[in-house]
């Protein structure tokens, strides 16, 4: 079942490429027809083909061999672990491609290329995201040796190990809102938000300002074994997205804000999580 189902996937997958190669012109950079260069093939057969789709991150020469380095999209076009290496023997279209393009590409288990289809619908839209214009770099968080939470009520907090030393912090979010008797915030219009990663012998703190008619979360994950914290602070009059990477070698948080608003901005629906 699983071999049928893989066969009817590619077939389908080659008869769309057939399509839009018919209704492309002459400058398309598919030049190749997938099923006739594999049924021509020596050792070539239908089970031997892959699939995947991708950027184009980097494209050399090894070895009197063409290579071309295929993955997902990274910054300013840096190579990575993630790429994967494919043979070309065209060397025209080796000419024609251009790094940061999306591609679909099938080749063979000798990992040589059999066609490469350009996907500039695809690669418009993640270009764009990388590319914009509201992206700051905004300085490097280093540490403070600790924090003084007396008069700052805990909203929030994650245990986990930022540091790689195998002990966990603590990632804590704090308000200077304070609690009724029944433990209910009374929130006013602003409040001090404060995010703190906070560890046995130093505390760096990501976030501490006030937030007028606005809230801030915060999100935990890791890229390629490399530590991040997003926050989000949206309200009535701004939306602001920021990244904080933590930088093993320099035992620092780097932080870039990814997307802010400015102008007139009028918020005027926000959802709520159910999570």
């Amino acid at each position: 079942m699983k071999r049928n189902f893989k066969l009817l996937v590619l077939l389908l997958s080659f008869l769309l490429v057939a399509a839009f190669t018919t209704a492309c012109t002459d400058d398309d950079i598919n030049q190749v027809d997938p099923v006739e260069q594999v049924l021509d093939g020596e050792d070539a057969s239908l089970e031997s083909l892959n699939l995947m789709s991708g950027f184009l991150n980097e494209k050399y020469i090894e070895d009197d061999t063409m290579i071309l380095e295929i993955g997902y999209i990274q910054g300013d076009n840096e190579a990575y672990d993630g790429n994967l290496k494919l043979n070309l023997l065209e060397e025209e279209l080796f000419d024609d491609l251009e790094p940061l393009e999306h591609f679909l590409v099938a080749y063979d288990s000798d990992y040589n290329i059999i066609s490469i289809e350009s996907d500039e619908i695809v690669t418009e839209i993640m270009m764009a995201g990388q590319e914009s214009e509201n992206k700051v770099l905004s300085g490097v968080i280093e540490s403070v040796s600790e924090l003084n939470t007396a008069e700052l009520t805990l909203l929030d907090s994650y245990s986990v190990d930022v540091f790689g030393d195998g002990i966990e912090e603590e990632i804590s979010l704090y308000t200077d809102a304070e609690k009724d008797p029944e433990g209910n915030i009374m929130w006013d219009d602003g409040q001090r938000w404060t995010l703190a990663v906070e560890g046995a012998d130093k505390t760096f703190v990501l976030f501490d300002d006030y937030l007028q008619l606005a809230s801030l979360e915060y999100f935990v994950y890791t890229v390629d074994e490399e530590f991040y914290i997003t926050t989000l602070s949206s309200g009535t009059a701004n939306i602001t997205l920021t990244n904080y990477r933590y930088n093993r070698d320099e035992d620092s948080f780097e932080m870039l804000v990814e997307s802010d608003t400015s102008g007139n901005v009028n918020v005027i629906h926000k959802s709520l999580s159910g999570f």
